[in-house]
């Protein structure tokens, strides 16, 4: 019983010395002769098999260990390294379940590994540090893990600690991986010393993602205030605006552009105030802020200040006033979408022959399904039929959604084409 007892607490000794791993596996060889073997006797096996390179022996062994308990949250984890991790995420996950002092491994590898997923690896990173196991696994675990999250500090301060539960614990760490953790420490501490800045905003784009935006946006705020490059700073607004943009968070978007705004009048700043009045349907405000950033502010406005007054019109459906602001747009850029709002708008107004000027001038800067849609529509309502067909194949072949497919349908009905249109009505059904 003694003996059972303490092979089951030596999992990982195996790594001080191949020989030593061999003198491991026939251990617990006479474990299992004994009759006294458990679930864990067949992981520890499955661990050397593993370690060795025997894969397909080291699957057979840990699912013996889950046959004979369910529970065994280690036996999980090391299923879940032999699969892989875009397969064995499942069995982290399990272990996770079940809860075990073994949480910690499956934590720290699915944070590491799940970093494009930052809200939920940094959920994984916070529970592992709560953990606060005493071994050296977990030091050697935690230290990684600060690596790969920017806390390089955090990192070297664990080193004496690691070493010292090393020699404690009888090489419990193997050499090769602390190899690797020393060279991941001086390499982000290198990347640190010589890219702080840009090692700061890494970490705030984590924060961000993990939903602590008060923290992110003061950390880069930071970064700005003590940069002087203006590339960077740059950079660092844009970071910020796109994050709450794209996320379709126009409020939160207006409060950055308003505390970068009291700092310096960053032309990319008014961009993206405009464009979040005109989604949250603030038009007036847009428009107003866009005629005051041109009547006092000495900016190449043509590039973009034009275009978005035009759309802003087009959006209250102004289609005169939009009209007047894209041509302005299109005489000093030869733009594709300028052209196709364009048209849009000469649609809108009944100016079918003009709108298909406009939408042949936008194709011949660059292909495009909306414009091709645009087109085939434009036939359809025409009544011409078979130009209408030619122009939504060309939409087709550059995007198959619904709308496309229900337009073909509409198109191939007024053909008499039936069964064709029904076909396409299905496409679109299974699309929507």
């Amino acid at each position: 019983m003694t003996e059972n007892f303490i092979v089951e607490n030596q999992e990982i000794d195996y790594y001080i010395s191949p020989l030593n791993g061999l003198w491991m596996w026939f251990k617990l060889q006479r474990v299992i002769k004994s009759g006294k073997a458990t679930s864990m006797t067949y992981n520890n096996l499955a661990e050397i098999c593993q370690w060795y390179g025997f894969y397909k022996k080291a699957r057979k062994y840990v699912l013996k260990a889950l046959r004979m308990n369910k529970n065994n949250a280690l036996a999980y984890i090391t299923l879940g390294y032999l699969k892989g991790y875009d397969s064995g995420k499942k069995y982290f996950l399990k272990a996770l379940e079940i809860g075990s002092r073994w949480d910690y491994q499956a934590l720290a590898y699915l944070a590491v590994y799940e970093r494009d997923n930052y809200k939920e690896s940094v959920v994984y990173y916070k529970r592992f540090f709560e953990c606060q196991s005493d071994d050296a696994g977990y030091v050697y675990w935690r230290a990684l893990l600060n690596v790969y999250f920017f806390n390089i500090g955090a990192a070297v301060k664990d080193l004496p600690l690691l070493f010292k539960k090393i020699i404690n614990e009888r090489l419990y760490i193997p050499i090769s991986s602390m190899g690797v953790l020393l060279f991941a420490i001086l390499w982000s501490g290198a990347l640190e010393l010589c890219f702080r800045e840009n090692i700061a905003a890494a970490r705030a784009i984590i924060l961000l993602n993990a939903g602590r935006e008060k923290e992110a946006v003061d950390m880069i705020f930071n970064v700005i205030s003590k940069s002087k490059n203006k590339k960077t700073i740059e950079n660092c607004y844009y970071l910020l605006l796109d994050f709450f943009f794209d996320r379709n968070e126009y409020k939160k978007c207006i409060d950055v552009v308003n505390r970068i705004l009291i700092k310096e009048k960053f032309e990319g700043a008014f961009i993206y105030k405009i464009r979040s009045y005109v989604e949250l349907e603030e038009y007036d405000k847009a428009v107003e802020l866009m005629k005051t950033v041109k009547e006092n502010y000495k900016i190449n406005y043509s590039i973009w200040c034009d275009f978005d007054i035009g759309v802003t019109y087009y959006r209250m459906k102004d289609y005169d006033n939009a009209l007047k602001y894209f041509n302005r747009h299109i005489i000093s850029n030869q733009d594709p979408k300028a052209l196709l709002y364009k048209g849009v708008c000469l649609e809108e107004t009944d100016c079918y022959e003009d709108a298909l000027k406009a939408y042949q001038q936008s194709l011949e800067y660059k292909p495009d399904d909306c414009c091709y849609y645009r087109i085939a529509n434009l036939y359809y309502r025409m009544n011409d039929y078979e130009e209408a067909l030619e122009n939504i194949n060309r939409s087709l072949m550059l995007r198959k959604d619904s709308y496309n497919y229900n337009l073909k349908g509409d198109i191939l009905t007024s053909l008499k084409r039936i069964k064709e249109a029904r076909a396409c009505y299905k496409k679109a059904e299974g699309l929507e």
